[in-house]
């Protein structure tokens, strides 16, 4: 059987249901054996019965009405109840009409509900279709959908959230229940991390897992949350702004929400939505225009789903500089921003109760120099032979050097990410120069200042990119870091790259540095085209290609 795909891929935002407008509920009664089939198609939905101990031929039977459990069964039900509706909604196009499955929900400003009932199962009734008496909601509070409904506000239902975790099936089942209501109840990234961190990379579903104190605790907040944690209905008379938020002291994920707002008067924020990034990012280094970029494609998207219409303002937690300047470099924020025609603001609104909006953290420039800065230059480099790390610099007119010792576990990489975190410890509260003839090295300072990080496997390795980035983060002064070729020239810049060379090289000539092995290793980091990997590492294009499609992610 052919499957006909889903009509409906999600479910109506009750959100979107005007503030103070009335609501009308309504079950259709055995909706599947409500529909009959063709009778040119009944046949093809033959069935037998066999009889006991084959004491007679088996009864032959077919179904006349929408059977249960078909592949395409849940679909036809949702085209022939929308065909049902049709000629109601033209006759009150004033009215809202959400309709799901069997579930019918119906809201308006001025309703009369008596009236619109009986409009209703008449429609409804002239195609076979009958409303479940018991299951009419007339008044507040409404149950829709697992939502609860009120005049101004909506929640999640009751969810028996059980805490017995035994298995990794018990905590898949966990979290897919809350990523349910998250975006109503404003369950943060940092929330949940806990949680799917449990998860792990395991694939045996009966595998052990057991919740910690860390996830107790997150499970406590999430539970708080969900209880008294609640979204808005819309105000029509007031725009729908696009909000982001970055409070650094409290969170490490920024997240968005969709919001209303009235300056006239002295009223709490609405919230009508939460937006949030993925809480396990793709790249394992993401940088925060990135981060910020996802959330407004995101929020942009989400508002035109619900709403129709762009938000008719973002608010950005950038100063105004920094903003400008990414308008005009930044790829990621030029495409989020596409075509957007609305009002961008740094400008948050002056609800100074309202917990979200506390420390409110404003991106600025980073502290990384796009040029040479006024300060000391060090020079790095590493050895996989003789797995030494080292740094020169020049004091008083002397070459000054640090040597640091690798373990058999290093890799090139690891001893060249060792030296210059060691340059940022030794040098934090003053301008800084650093010169690497590592690529790889190079790349990552220059996304992981304000960035997200991914979990990797290699845990030596996740440890040095936090301690780069949080060195990072309380630095005070601007750096500049660059790449030099290596053993390129005997003047300039390459003295102290030789200088460097010298103390981790071997005392006899070892083989040249592995390009594909680098190339490989950026590779898992940056996620390069085939193209841009042969270009950087002077590596075949047929190589590169191989790369690329050899990587996992």
């Amino acid at each position: 059987m052919e499957d006909m795909g889903s009509l409906q891929p999600g479910l109506p935002s009750p959100t979107m249901l005007p503030e103070n407008w009335e609501i009308l509920i309504i079950d259709l009664k055995d909706c599947f054996f409500s529909i009959p089939l063709h009778p040119q198609d009944a046949e093809k939905f033959a069935f037998s019965v066999p009889s006991i101990n084959k004491s007679e031929p088996a009864k032959r039977y077919h179904w006349i009405v929408l059977p249960q459990g078909m592949k395409n069964s849940p679909t036809i039900c949702q085209h022939f109840v929308a065909w049902a509706l049709n000629p109601f909604r033209q006759k009150f196009p004033q009215l809202i009409v959400y309709h799901y499955m069997d579930d019918i929900l119906i809201c308006g400003e001025q309703l009369n509900k008596d009236e619109i009932l009986r409009c209703l199962k008449l429609d409804l009734e002239s195609q076979g279709l009958q409303i479940a008496p018991e299951k009419v909601q007339k008044s507040s509070p409404w149950k829709y959908l697992g939502w609860v409904i009120s005049h101004s506000a909506i929640q999640p239902q009751k969810l028996k959230i059980s805490t017995e975790i035994k298995t990794l099936n018990d905590v898949q089942k966990l979290v897919g229940d809350i990523q349910w209501v998250r975006n109503i109840s404003g369950i943060t990234n940092d929330d949940l991390k806990p949680l799917v961190q449990l998860l792990g990379t395991s694939t045996k579903t009966n595998e052990a897992r057991t919740l910690g104190p860390v996830q107790e605790k997150a499970l406590r907040i999430i539970m708080d949350k969900i209880c008294n944690n609640h979204a808005q209905r819309i105000v029509l008379t007031l725009p729908v702004t696009l909000m982001i938020i970055n409070s650094d002291s409290q969170r490490l994920y920024p997240f968005a929400i969709i919001t209303q707002w009235d300056n006239t008067v002295s009223a709490n924020l609405r919230i009508l939505e939460w937006i949030f990034s993925p809480i396990t990012p793709r790249k394992t280094i993401v940088t925060k225009p990135e981060i910020l970029s996802q959330l407004i494609m995101k929020g942009r998207n989400r508002i035109i789903d619900i709403t129709g219409r762009e938000p008719y303002r973002i608010i950005l937690p950038l100063v105004q500089e920094y903003l400008e300047w990414l308008l005009r470099v930044s790829l990621p924020f030029q495409t989020a921003l596409t075509q957007y025609d609305g009002e961008i603001s740094n400008i948050y609104p002056p609800y100074k109760l309202l917990p979200l909006l506390h420390n409110q953290h404003f991106e600025t420039f980073p502290k990384r120099s796009e040029t040479p800065v006024t300060g000391i230059t060090v020079f790095t480099d590493a050895g996989k032979r003789s797995r030494l790390a080292a740094c020169v610099w020049q004091h008083e007119q002397q070459w000054q050097k640090h040597l640091i010792s690798g373990t058999p576990d290093d890799s090139l990489q690891t001893l060249e990410l060792q030296a210059v975190i060691w340059a940022f410890e030794n040098w934090n509260n003053s301008p800084l120069n650093v010169v690497s003839d590592s690529l790889y090295v190079v790349g990552i300072i220059h996304r992981i200042e304000s960035s997200i990080l991914k979990e990797i496997k290699n845990n030596w390795l996740y440890s040095l990119l936090l301690k780069l980035l949080r060195l990072l983060q309380i630095r005070t002064h601007s750096y500049f870091i660059t790449h030099i070729r290596s053993h390129q020239f005997t003047h300039g810049l390459s003295i102290g790259n030789n200088q460097a060379d010298l103390l981790v090289s071997p005392a006899w000539a070892g083989p040249p540095v592995n390009s594909f092995a680098q190339a490989r290793e950026s590779h898992s980091f940056f996620h390069q085209s085939a193209k841009m990997l042969a270009r950087q590492f002077a590596i075949p294009v047929t190589d590169a290609q191989g790369i690329v499609k050899s990587c996992p992610s």
